[in-house]
């Protein structure tokens, strides 16, 4: 197991995590519950629902998420909850917009209103005029039913709860779910000696999901407020990303083949220049993100354990 950062944390919360059987939400749960009293909610997922403090959450159900509230009396929440494949969003527009923007919408009003914080978590997948990484007031431009509503979140969430803490980030790490994840797939990939297919004209600003747990276990995340880059320091392609993957696990960058997304088969128009810039993170907050390659051990060594446990 890759070595750790301590954390430290005097928080003493009862956290309600939103979608906690989803990829950020488990690792987010697995790691408050080291110092706090944790909670969870699961939708779908078979393999959470017995788990102690899970508890079962329909998004559709306008009651169900104040009931819920009403049970556990959280002192913070954070919502992980969010309807992310980006074709899923263009073709169920309705729901896309229900999971994404109206349900943390609701969740925050009820936080505002009972004084419970409130951590949302939002995306990186805009667009903007220039190619440079983005400060959180920079002008953003959503091209996709997915952003647009991502977008519509931040807003609304920003206008109804001053204190919530809205993170935009674009996370890695392992997923146990039929749905693989970057990581997951590429590891697969390289263990087969398949290649992999990684664009060059994509950029991001990528964090491992261990990295964003630390965080909100961390003082750092309690005076945080409003939009916050949760990001890492140097933008790097997709491409190159998967090299960086590729090289962990001592296989040649051969193993990478570099495309453009333009010439892929994806049917719906996604942004290409998404990183962000952490300034305000590291500057105000006082918190550095680590480096890529260690971020990449990390989440490696947790796959790895997961795999064979």
């Amino acid at each position: 197991m890759a070595a750790h950062r301590q954390i430290n944390s005097h928080l003493g919360h009862r956290t309600l995590v939103l979608g906690a059987s989803g990829l950020l939400g488990q690792v987010i749960f697995d790691t408050l519950k080291e110092t706090q009293e944790t909670f969870g909610t699961f939708f779908s997922s078979s393999n959470t629902s017995h788990e102690k403090n899970f508890y079962y959450l329909d998004v559709y159900d306008d009651n169900s998420i104040e009931t819920l509230i009403d049970k556990i009396e959280p002192t913070r929440i954070v919502n992980c909850i969010g309807l992310t494949v980006v074709e899923d969003c263009e073709m169920r527009p309705e729901a896309c917009w229900k999971i994404n923007s109206d349900f943390p919408f609701r969740v925050s009003q009820i936080s505002s209103r009972r004084k419970i914080s409130f951590i949302h978590i939002s995306t990186d997948h805009y667009s903007s005029n220039f190619e440079v990484p983005r400060s959180e007031i920079d002008p953003v431009k959503p091209v996709n039913q997915y952003g647009w509503s991502k977008y519509q979140a931040e807003k609304i969430i920003s206008s109804s709860d001053k204190k919530a803490l809205i993170l935009r980030t674009n996370f890695f790490g392992h997923t146990s779910r039929k749905s693989k994840s970057i990581l997951d797939f590429a590891i697969s990939s390289i263990q087969l000696g398949k290649v992999i297919h990684g664009f060059t004209d994509v950029v991001f600003s990528p964090v491992g999901a261990h990295e964003i747990g630390r965080f909100l276990n961390s003082d750092a995340s309690e005076s945080a407020y409003g939009i916050l880059n949760f990001a890492s320091e140097k933008p790097i392609s997709k491409y190159d990303f998967l090299v960086s993957l590729a090289r962990a696990f001592d296989a040649p960058k051969s193993m990478v083949e570099p495309t453009l997304i333009r010439d892929s088969d994806l049917s719906t128009l996604r942004p290409k220049y998404m990183a962000l810039d952490p300034s305000r993170l590291k500057n105000e907050f006082k918190y550095v993100i680590p480096s890529l390659d260690e971020m990449v051990s990390v989440e490696i060594a947790y796959a790895k354990q997961a795999n064979s446990a």
